[in-house]
């Protein structure tokens, strides 16, 4: 069989098509569609039973029926299990939550449960596409949890021999988004793309500098007329901030400036300059210090922390320098403050 068959999650890439596939498969779970869809019946008891337990750890009940639909009250998929446990589903590819939509889709979902005399509704956010621990806790703190791609992929696995194009095509899809994510592990820096980023940061946000305390803080895209770029922040003070930049593969030493005052990144970067000779570490001044409300104010060049452009990524060496480069970072930062 052709490897380039057309997969129309690759087509249809809105998540309005994910809230389709999501809601297709959460009916499957209906009891009079087991004789004839065994294995999607499975798979989609599985998938209600793990949402279910975010919530109810101890929940083990036979799943009966399944009512779900979509875009109800502006929530992406709205479901109801045994006609007892309210389900709602607020689906994301690559986008994130705006205008406290979460907090008003609980409340919304709530109101339902009491008039109906249901159990309290289960909140879940799924997200295909990535997004930073950091914001994440944002969302768990309106109330709702998080089922991530490698969450959804674990169940989708188990029932990989399943013969439907729809459910094929979503398998697909996901498992081409997860090597996408993981493939900076083995691809040279100088050919990073967004993915790649992505993963990397995704990676250092699971090291530890402490027993509470992750390396990179949080990360995210920022679009500019310079053809934007992703940064991550690894430590951060009132006045200055450590930031990772994707162009360039730069690792910035940030300042804040409410004036707008270049003389003010310059200062820094003065500072920094004699206290980098002292420790052996190599800076450089940006192209230009700008005025801005933050401003660059020194560089370490993606051969002095990340690697060549010609390299793959040593993750090990990697985050040794960091850490190096956070305790220098924090130690000046105080300095510099007084």
């Amino acid at each position: 069989m052709t490897n380039n068959k057309p997969n129309i999650f690759n087509i249809a890439t809105k998540e309005l098509s994910q809230d389709a596939f999501i809601t297709w498969l959460l009916l499957f779970g209906n009891v009079e569609l087991e004789a004839d869809y065994v294995e999607l019946n499975k798979c989609s008891r599985e998938l209600i039973t793990t949402l279910l337990r975010k919530q109810y750890p101890d929940f083990d009940s036979m799943i009966t029926s399944v009512e779900a639909k979509r875009q109800h009250q502006n929530i992406d998929i709205w479901v109801l299990i045994n006609q007892c446990y309210r389900l709602i589903i607020e689906d994301k590819t690559n986008t994130g939550t705006h205008n406290n939509q979460l907090k008003r889709y609980r409340e919304i979902a709530e109101k339902d449960c009491h008039k109906h005399n249901y159990a309290n509704p289960v909140c879940i956010y799924l997200k295909t596409g990535n997004q930073s621990l950091g914001s994440l806790e944002n969302v768990k703190q309106d109330g709702f949890y998080t089922f991530l791609r490698q969450d959804f992929l674990e169940i989708l696995e188990k029932y990989s021999h399943i013969q439907n194009d729809i459910f094929q095509d979503f398998l697909a899809r996901l498992r081409m988004l997860e090597d996408k994510n993981e493939a900076f592990k083995d691809k040279e820096i100088g050919q990073w793309a967004k993915y790649d980023w992505q993963g990397f940061f995704g990676f250092l946000e699971n090291e530890r500098l402490g027993e509470e305390e992750r390396l990179l803080k949080k990360w995210a895209y920022a679009a500019n007329a310079a053809g934007g770029l992703w940064w991550g922040i690894l430590k951060s003070y009132p006045s200055v901030y450590l930031q990772i930049e994707s162009k360039g593969g730069k690792l910035c030493f940030k300042i804040r400036d409410e004036n707008k005052q270049s003389h003010t990144a310059k200062t820094y970067f003065a500072f920094l300059s004699k206290k980098a000779q002292e420790k052996g570490f190599i800076l450089h001044k940006p192209k230009r210090f700008g005025s801005g409300k933050t401003m660059t104010a020194a560089v370490i060049a993606c051969e002095d922390w990340l690697g060549n452009k010609e390299d793959k990524l040593n993750p090990e060496d990697v985050v040794l320098r960091l850490r190096q480069v956070i305790a220098f970072f924090e130690e000046t930062a105080q300095q510099f403050s007084k």
